[in-house]
């Protein structure tokens, strides 16, 4: 709710001739918690006076100590954007200035501007969130939750099972004017439910280092393309609870947002790189509570800025939108069909691609979860995916612990209800028989497929091939030519040299198998 009158600043605020000589317009855009004035090449951004249960910017010292900290914050993903904090102050002759040397009345943030169209919900709506600037979101992601601060004391770390509890109080506030009874129930049982059932591994990520100082609001929204690269920025401040968090649970506000939009393969896209770079399969277990949470928390925050638009048009498409988020937050708990599907063939025969534009359509939303051979090989070795390892690193032995740390982390998956695409070589008839025996064990269905294009496209991939956690040559490729393949029971595609063909071909299969 209001607790102070700032119409007297924000009168001044959008008058150009309160920003110097050189200011010939402002706009202004408006949120339940801000205000913020574009005038000339930077943004003032003022917190409202308003107090909610998970929002307090009720007195002016507040607001003060919140711009500082949105600074320093930000400070960690857009410094180039995040000046400083400047004052609104009331002269000797009783007019208001920007940064004045009379008595402070309000505090702005100061801001570098950026091109609005530059937002990725901008961005998205042009249909332009294509694989490029998905994998670098999700790289821009993982490096800033790798120097995050860590959080080991659960009493400093974010608990969801308050936030559950949170959302259980607030979201009835909407009932009436934008949801049924009935709706916000079904919501917060399944919620809780779930929660309580997911209470151990929900501890068990404090422990493991991945509670961490985090964004707290990471969505479309809250990324711009600065200087062309993805740039986050507008990070909580207001809410330690909120900001300090699970860096999954975290990213789950991103993936969420773009299911939101029905952008499902931007969502495979930056999960799947999210666990090439961590190795975190373990927190997916998690990730479908994490996506309904942070979908409820879409809900009940609406309801605010539903209630107090007084423009009719834009207060319905914002309840609208609540009722969307509310659905999918539910939609997230329901009970799923995983499947399981492995990729073999040889290198150079275009798993990964073909895992790649499998992974979005299989299953339930987000898709599939990839268990690439060469990320975890990789990852046991200790080594980057970048990295090059030496015969060692291929050893039989170890090819034998990769293979079972994909069949180990596929069961544990399909048993938490998500996909799964296994890509391997699979060369040996016992490795695809244990592969399919972890489906009959999971009581999944199970697809095996057989890559193998002619052996000059094969070559003239490896050839080409960069940036890519794979080590494997063209000497590589004429070794595993050489090999017993044993009995081939997989389905066997000629993998064509058009990959989008091979990609028809493989989904033909798939729906004839899965529907």
């Amino acid at each position: 709710m209001i607790v102070d009158d700032q119409s007297e600043v924000i009168a001044f605020l959008d008058q150009p001739g309160s920003f110097g000589p050189d200011t010939s317009e402002v706009q202004r855009l408006d949120t339940h918690g801000a205000a913020i004035f574009l005038a000339g090449d930077y943004a003032y951004k003022m917190k409202r006076a308003v107090y909610f249960e998970y929002m307090d910017f009720s007195t002016l010292d507040r607001r003060q100590d919140c711009c500082q900290a949105e600074v320093r914050l930000n400070a960690r993903t857009a410094p180039d954007i995040y000046l400083d904090v400047v004052a609104v102050t009331r002269q000797a002759d009783g007019n208001l200035a920007l940064a004045g040397t009379g008595e402070s009345v309000e505090w702005l943030v100061r801001m570098r501007r950026f091109a609005q169209s530059d937002i990725l919900d901008k961005v998205a709506l042009r249909g332009e969130f294509d694989e490029t600037l998905a994998l670098k979101v999700a790289d821009m992601a993982c490096d800033f939750f790798a120097t995050s601060k860590i959080y080991l004391d659960a009493d400093a770390s974010d608990s969801i099972p308050d936030i559950v509890a949170e959302t259980a109080r607030l979201l009835p506030d909407g009932i009436g004017s934008i949801y049924t009874q009935a709706e916000v129930n079904e919501l917060c049982d399944r919620q809780h439910a779930t929660t309580q059932a997911l209470l151990a591994p929900l501890k068990q990520r404090r422990r493991e280092g991945f509670v961490r100082h985090c964004h707290g609001d990471f969505h479309l929204r809250n990324i711009c393309l600065y200087k062309g690269e993805p740039t986050l920025f507008d990070a909580i401040e207001f809410n330690d609870r909120l900001a300090i968090s699970d860096v999954l649970y975290d990213l789950s506000f991103l993936l969420m947002d773009l299911l939101h939009r029905d952008l499902r393969e931007p969502t495979n896209l930056i999960l799947n790189r999210y666990l090439e770079h961590t190795g975190d399969y373990d927190g997916i277990l998690l990730l479908r509570l994490y996506l309904s949470v942070r979908g409820g928390i879409r809900a009940f925050t609406a309801i605010p800025a539903a209630l107090n638009q007084s423009d009719a048009e834009v207060a319905d498409r914002i309840s609208r939108d609540a009722k969307n988020y509310l659905a999918l937050a539910c939609d997230f708990l329901k009970s799923a069909a995983p499947q399981l599907v492995a990729i073999g063939g040889l290198s150079g025969s275009g798993k990964s691609t073909q895992a790649k534009k499998l992974a979005p359509k299989l299953g339930a939303a987000p898709g599939a979860i990839i268990l690439r051979s060469d990320v975890v090989r990789k990852s046991l070795m200790g080594v980057a995916t970048s990295s090059t390892l030496d015969a060692g690193g291929y050893s039989a032995e170890v090819t034998a612990q990769v293979y079972q740390f994909l069949r180990t982390k596929a069961a544990m998956l399909l048993t938490a209800g998500h996909s799964v695409i296994v890509d391997a070589v699979h060369a040996r008839a016992e490795e695809r028989q244990m592969i399919e025996a972890v489906a009959a064990r999971s009581g999944v269905p199970f697809k095996g497929l057989w890559l193998a294009p002619p052996g000059d496209v094969m070559e003239a991939r490896l050839e080409t091939r960069h940036n890519d956690a794979s080590d494997a040559t063209v000497e590589i490729l004429h070794q595993q030519q050489s090999y017993d393949l044993g009995e081939m029971t997989w389905t066997e595609l000629p993998s064509a040299e058009d990959r989008d063909e091979t990609a028809g071909a493989i989904s033909k299969v798939i729906d004839q198998v899965f529907d």
